[in-house]
């Protein structure tokens, strides 16, 4: 072998070929190793773009599935402090974001977290979550009536759980007001169904003897000499029979009205039934304002309309013993097809309590000694059987005023 002298040291030449081989397979290797992995790297750095790519698709989805979602949404943290509040939420409650970001949630459902009125009880496995059925007030002091479901904010999975605070609940929540509406409206036509075969019998079976008990006290007290306390007495005697036909004959308009529809002008039913209220004790001292638009036609029962505006008036008068203003309009409510007319009947009267307003239009309510409670639901019913409604808004010791929408027919 030859020696090879490098830096003193002496090397044999089989020796230096292995090493310098050796280096040179070492350095394709690393070369080969790092290409590799400066691809790899690229190819990975590509993916996750990718992926990020796809997550903030998946936020924006996310995002504006929760703002045009026609449910309200909140979330509250550990703390009851509301941190997110959709679109719908504001529309529902008439707050917005900024107004109750940071608030706990009393601001908006007072005691909610603590209720135990559950219309689903909380699932025994998550006590946690429940769902509850509610009225509630919104901003401006509307009434709705809200589903409201409450379950815990607690992240189950990682990816997910980055700045969220275990403890805090999500509220999913819907105006539930048009459905318990209309499952009022449906109890209300069962109970008319069995008011209606009621008054049916009643009208039989107790106007005709009142007749005849009438009938003969009249023809007794015009045959006999009475004194003036016997003559009191049978003056008590038709009187009361008379309020209890006329008790029977409201009964009967109210469970099961006759209606024979017919083109009427409501400019014609409200004056003629204003001179008719002129000429009645109860008018006493009442500046009486009418302002009607011309032609206001409907399809309806001229008698049946009448009667209304004629309750309306006798309420009016009660509620001003001492006299005071009463108005009526009427009008087309700014509606360009004219499909709908107005009427307003408002009095500067006592007013009507808050706590008493919901009842008026229920049968046999009354807060006066001799009413019979059956004025106000004696309209409502005929409002309804013209598919109509009918509005109240009062203040105690300002007045009331009740709002007719019934639909017209166009001249």
């Amino acid at each position: 072998y030859k020696v090879i002298l490098i830096g003193g040291i002496g090397y044999e030449r089989g020796d230096i070929l292995a090493t310098v081989a050796l280096n040179i397979v070492g350095f394709f290797t690393v070369a080969f190793l790092t290409g590799y992995l400066a691809e790899r790297t690229v190819k990975i750095e590509r993916e996750l773009e990718e992926k990020k790519i796809d997550f903030k698709k998946l936020e924006a989805m996310n995002k504006y599935i929760v703002e045009n979602i026609n449910s309200g949404i909140l979330t509250i943290d550990a703390d009851a402090r509301v941190t997110s509040f959709n679109k719908a939420a504001e529309k529902i409650t008439g707050y917005t974001l900024g107004e109750i970001y940071n608030n706990t949630i009393d601001m908006i459902f007072h005691n909610l977290l603590d209720t135990k009125d559950y219309s689903i009880p909380p699932d025994e496995g998550d006590p946690s979550y429940f769902r509850i059925d509610t009225p509630f007030k919104t901003k401006d002091g509307r009434g709705l009536f809200l589903g409201l479901s409450v379950s815990p904010m607690n992240p189950v999975r990682k990816e997910f759980s980055d700045g969220v605070k275990d403890g805090g609940y999500i509220v999913i929540f819907q105006d539930l007001t048009r459905l318990k509406n209309m499952e009022e409206q449906l109890r209300r036509v069962d109970r008319l169904h069995a008011l209606g075969e009621l008054a049916a019998s009643l009208s039989h079976e107790v106007r005709n003897p009142l007749a005849s008990i009438s009938g003969s006290v009249q023809v007794l007290k015009d045959s006999l000499q009475l004194n003036n306390d016997d003559q009191r007495l049978m003056d008590i005697v038709i009187r009361e029979a008379d309020r209890l036909n006329a008790l029977v004959a409201d009964f009967l308009l109210f469970a099961k009205p006759a209606v024979k529809m017919t083109k009427v002008n409501l400019n014609d039913i409200v004056s003629e039934t204003v001179d008719m209220f002129k000429n009645s004790p109860e008018s006493k001292n009442i500046d009486i304002q009418i302002e009607l638009e011309d032609s206001l036609f409907i399809e309806g029962d001229s008698r049946q309309l009448k009667q209304v505006f004629w309750n309306l008036f006798l309420n009016a008068g009660h509620a001003m013993p001492d006299g005071g203003k009463l108005e009526v309009r009427g009008q087309w409510p700014g509606n360009a097809e004219q499909k709908f007319i107005e009427i307003t009947v408002s009095d500067t009267g006592t007013g009507i309590s808050s706590d008493i307003i919901e009842k008026i239009f229920d049968p046999f309510f009354t807060t006066r000694d001799s009413g019979t409670g059956l004025g106000l639901a004696v309209v409502h019913r005929i409002i309804e059987g013209h598919k109509g409604t009918i509005e109240v808004k009062s203040k105690k010791g300002e007045g009331t005023s009740f709002k007719i929408t019934l639909p017209s027919l166009i001249s």
